[in-house]
């Protein structure tokens, strides 16, 4: 019987594989497979049904350094979805690698400077093939985690496949490199150039779609839409969601600009103004008016939160891709720290201002003219993207080549 690992993390990555390891255990059954669910990927799988590990499976009693190190890195850590024991865990056997391949000295100062990108955490991804000894192995584009799992399959000569899930920025650091991955797959023929442009060869980069946005297109999302919006009372008003996203670079920013919404909400009785965090962010540190509802990703699925709104603001969060897939126009606010990051190129990154997907508001007193911008025009740009649908098919085809291989 063929094994197949699935690494991923939260957010979009995980909604990127759950479609292709469904899929994969229905059509085939001989296939057995085995998902390493990171950080805020767990809730996701736990939800679907689809056992998976973490790395609190593979640490041992005797990692004194690494326990010590999650402890403290822990107690330093806001909560969130991911449970006490995980999060030591993925700390400690993360930054014990850190200090193995830089030493202390340098582990504190990358991790000052990056943070958990500059984790690469081969120790446990070493634990974790052991006990499943894959066949294949997929994971999308992200660092730490999952590049360690591609950097591994490399290293043990096992195939491996990497799903891009975006457009790629940062991540052609390493994903550019002619060892990285056996297939690459892409969401469009943009992305699939770029790749190219970066010097891989059009053998390995395959056009598939992204499986994330196949469940858009379900009919139960309308319904769903509807009845959230009838729960929070949005009545004829337009409904105005900020889809937030961790921002480690500049959390303050994250907080500035869910102020100015409240504010200017405040002065469009019009408007319905929902907040909705990522899961891996802590509340907001302030109090919210009554005429300001709240999103949970943890009720509300992110399609059916989409159907329900009218017009979307966020930076870079996947879900404004989304809402650009289904027609809704958004507004993207591009605000950066003065002393900008060395980890992500900021400017670089923002997809829908690049693509001019979004009205784009550069400062917070910008934001709520260019919703007003974004609820007169309406524009919609799903003629300048792939039609939704076929993605999942499309990856599970290009498993199942490697596994009949």
């Amino acid at each position: 019987m063929k094994r197949v690992l699935f690494v991923t993390y939260g957010g979009g990555h995980v909604n990127a594989l759950l479609p292709v390891i469904q899929k994969l255990n229905r059509h085939r059954p001989g296939v057995e497979t085995h998902v390493l669910g990171l950080t805020t990927a767990a809730p996701v799988l736990r939800e679907a049904g689809v056992p998976f590990l973490g790395f609190k499976d593979v640490l041992r009693a005797d990692d004194h350094a690494a326990i010590k190190y999650g402890r403290k890195l822990a107690a330093d850590t806001a909560p969130g979805q991911v449970d006490a024991a995980e999060s030591v865990a993925y700390l400690g056997l993360s930054y014990a690698d850190l200090v193995a391949q830089r030493g202390e000295e340098g582990a504190r100062a990358a991790y000052a400077d990056k943070g958990r990108m500059a984790f690469l955490p081969i120790t446990a991804l070493e634990r974790i093939f052991d006990r499943v000894r894959p066949d294949l192995v997929v994971s999308t584009n992200s660092p730490r985690g999952e590049r360690a799992a591609m950097v591994l399959a490399r290293r043990r000569g096992i195939p491996s496949i990497c799903v891009c899930d975006l457009w790629l920025g940062f991540e052609l650091e390493w994903l550019a490199a002619p060892d990285y991955a056996d297939r690459l797959l892409v969401m469009n023929d943009f992305v699939r150039q770029k790749l190219i442009d970066a010097g891989r060869s059009p053998d390995v980069v395959v056009t598939t779609g992204n499986p994330a946005f196949d469940r858009l297109v379900e009919p139960r999302w309308q319904e769903q839409g509807a009845r959230i919006r009838e729960e929070l009372g949005t009545g004829t008003r337009q409904l105005v969601l900020w889809m937030s996203h961790t921002m480690p670079w500049a959390p303050e920013i994250r907080t500035r600009i869910a102020r100015t919404l409240v504010e200017a909400a405040g002065r469009h009785p019009e408007w319905h103004l929902v907040l909705r965090a990522h899961p891996s962010e802590p509340p907001l540190d302030f109090e919210l008016p009554a005429h300001v509802g709240v999103s949970d990703p943890r009720t509300q699925p992110a399609p059916a939160a989409l159907r329900a709104c009218d017009a979307g603001v966020t930076m870079m969060s996947t879900m404004g891709l989304e809402a650009v897939m289904l027609g809704i126009p958004m507004v993207t606010t591009h605000i950066v720290p003065e002393r900008r990051p060395s980890y992500i190129d900021l400017d670089y990154e923002n997809f829908l201002r690049n693509m001019q997907f979004a009205e784009l508001a550069t400062d917070y007193a910008g934001i709520e003219p260019a919703i007003e911008r974004a609820l007169e025009s309406r524009t919609d740009h799903r003629h300048r993207l792939p039609a939704v649908g076929g993605a999942t098919a499309a990856v599970v085809g290009q498993i199942v080549k490697f596994l009949d291989a």
